[in-house]
Protein backbone atom coordinates (compact mmCIF):
# COMPACT_ATOMS: atom_id res chain seq x y z
CA UNK A 1 0.00 0.00 0.00
CA UNK A 2 1.33 3.43 -1.28
CA UNK A 3 1.57 6.00 0.92
CA UNK A 4 0.07 9.33 -0.03
CA UNK A 5 1.57 12.79 1.31
CA UNK A 6 0.43 15.82 0.69
CA UNK A 7 2.82 19.07 0.45
CA UNK A 8 2.25 22.65 2.89
CA UNK A 9 3.63 24.97 4.69
CA UNK A 10 4.87 24.69 7.92
CA UNK A 11 6.74 27.29 10.84
CA UNK A 12 8.82 30.02 8.67
CA UNK A 13 7.48 29.17 5.52
CA UNK A 14 9.42 25.79 5.02
CA UNK A 15 8.05 23.05 3.44
CA UNK A 16 6.39 20.15 5.31
CA UNK A 17 4.58 16.67 4.09
CA UNK A 18 1.50 15.85 5.97
CA UNK A 19 0.64 11.98 5.85
CA UNK A 20 -2.51 10.66 4.64
CA UNK A 21 -2.82 8.90 7.70
CA UNK A 22 -2.31 11.99 10.25
CA UNK A 23 -4.85 13.64 8.10
CA UNK A 24 -7.50 10.97 8.56
CA UNK A 25 -6.81 11.55 12.71
CA UNK A 26 -7.92 14.77 12.75
CA UNK A 27 -10.66 14.53 10.98
CA UNK A 28 -11.56 12.17 13.66
CA UNK A 29 -10.64 13.53 15.84
CA UNK A 30 -12.44 16.90 14.48
CA UNK A 31 -15.96 15.24 14.26
CA UNK A 32 -15.36 14.19 17.88
CA UNK A 33 -14.23 17.18 19.10
CA UNK A 34 -17.93 18.42 17.38
CA UNK A 35 -20.14 15.40 19.30
CA UNK A 36 -18.82 16.31 22.54
CA UNK A 37 -19.50 19.66 22.52
CA UNK A 38 -22.92 19.30 21.21
CA UNK A 39 -23.28 16.79 23.94
CA UNK A 40 -22.39 19.40 26.24
CA UNK A 41 -24.59 21.94 24.95
CA UNK A 42 -27.45 19.41 25.19
CA UNK A 43 -26.65 18.08 28.70
CA UNK A 44 -25.55 21.39 30.66
CA UNK A 45 -28.78 22.01 31.96
CA UNK A 46 -29.36 18.41 32.88
CA UNK A 47 -26.28 17.37 34.42
CA UNK A 48 -23.87 20.32 34.75
CA UNK A 49 -20.58 17.87 35.68
CA UNK A 50 -21.14 15.36 33.02
CA UNK A 51 -21.24 18.63 30.78
CA UNK A 52 -17.89 20.00 32.07
CA UNK A 53 -16.45 16.48 31.33
CA UNK A 54 -17.57 16.42 27.97
CA UNK A 55 -16.43 19.76 27.50
CA UNK A 56 -12.73 18.96 29.08
CA UNK A 57 -12.20 15.72 26.84
CA UNK A 58 -12.96 17.87 23.62
CA UNK A 59 -10.37 20.26 24.50
CA UNK A 60 -8.10 17.71 25.25
CA UNK A 61 -8.14 16.42 21.73
CA UNK A 62 -8.25 19.51 20.23
CA UNK A 63 -5.17 20.26 21.37
CA UNK A 64 -3.70 16.65 21.28
CA UNK A 65 -4.48 16.54 17.03
CA UNK A 66 -4.39 20.39 16.57
CA UNK A 67 -8.10 20.71 15.62
CA UNK A 68 -9.20 24.46 15.29
CA UNK A 69 -12.18 24.88 17.74
CA UNK A 70 -13.10 28.30 15.21
CA UNK A 71 -16.42 29.60 16.70
CA UNK A 72 -16.78 26.94 19.60
CA UNK A 73 -13.81 28.60 21.08
CA UNK A 74 -16.32 31.08 22.66
CA UNK A 75 -17.92 28.80 25.10
CA UNK A 76 -14.16 28.66 26.95
CA UNK A 77 -13.22 30.91 29.44
CA UNK A 78 -9.80 32.13 28.14
CA UNK A 79 -8.18 32.48 31.70
CA UNK A 80 -9.10 29.02 33.52
CA UNK A 81 -10.12 27.21 30.25
CA UNK A 82 -13.56 25.73 32.11
CA UNK A 83 -16.41 25.54 29.47
CA UNK A 84 -18.82 28.66 30.09
CA UNK A 85 -22.10 27.76 31.19
CA UNK A 86 -24.85 30.20 30.67
CA UNK A 87 -24.90 30.13 34.24
CA UNK A 88 -21.06 30.36 34.76
CA UNK A 89 -20.74 33.40 32.63
CA UNK A 90 -21.86 37.31 32.40
CA UNK A 91 -21.99 39.03 28.93
CA UNK A 92 -22.26 42.67 29.30
CA UNK A 93 -22.13 45.22 25.81
CA UNK A 94 -19.65 48.46 25.83
CA UNK A 95 -20.93 51.10 24.01
CA UNK A 96 -18.04 53.10 24.73
CA UNK A 97 -15.48 50.85 23.69
CA UNK A 98 -17.94 48.52 21.17
CA UNK A 99 -16.89 45.94 23.37
CA UNK A 100 -18.66 42.54 24.49
CA UNK A 101 -17.06 42.51 27.89
CA UNK A 102 -17.08 38.67 29.17
CA UNK A 103 -17.18 37.94 32.66
CA UNK A 104 -16.21 34.19 34.18
CA UNK A 105 -18.24 33.67 37.36
CA UNK A 106 -15.84 30.70 38.26
CA UNK A 107 -12.33 32.55 38.04
CA UNK A 108 -13.74 36.24 37.80
CA UNK A 109 -11.72 37.17 34.93
CA UNK A 110 -12.60 39.74 32.62
CA UNK A 111 -11.98 39.81 29.07
CA UNK A 112 -13.59 41.64 25.98
CA UNK A 113 -14.48 40.83 22.48
CA UNK A 114 -14.52 43.47 20.45
CA UNK A 115 -17.82 44.15 18.29
CA UNK A 116 -17.41 45.06 14.35
CA UNK A 117 -18.02 48.60 12.81
CA UNK A 118 -21.48 48.17 12.08
CA UNK A 119 -22.34 47.27 16.04
CA UNK A 120 -25.60 49.03 16.12
CA UNK A 121 -26.88 46.01 15.10
CA UNK A 122 -25.81 44.62 18.62
CA UNK A 123 -27.54 47.41 20.21
CA UNK A 124 -31.15 46.88 18.83
CA UNK A 125 -30.71 49.88 17.20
Amino acid sequence: MKKTNQLRRGRAGKRTFVSSKRQERRKIAAGQVSKLLELSLTNAAKDAQLSQRYAKIAWAISTRFNVKLREKRRFYCRFCKTFALPSAIRYRFSKRRKALNITCLRCGMTYHKILPRNAEKFHGR
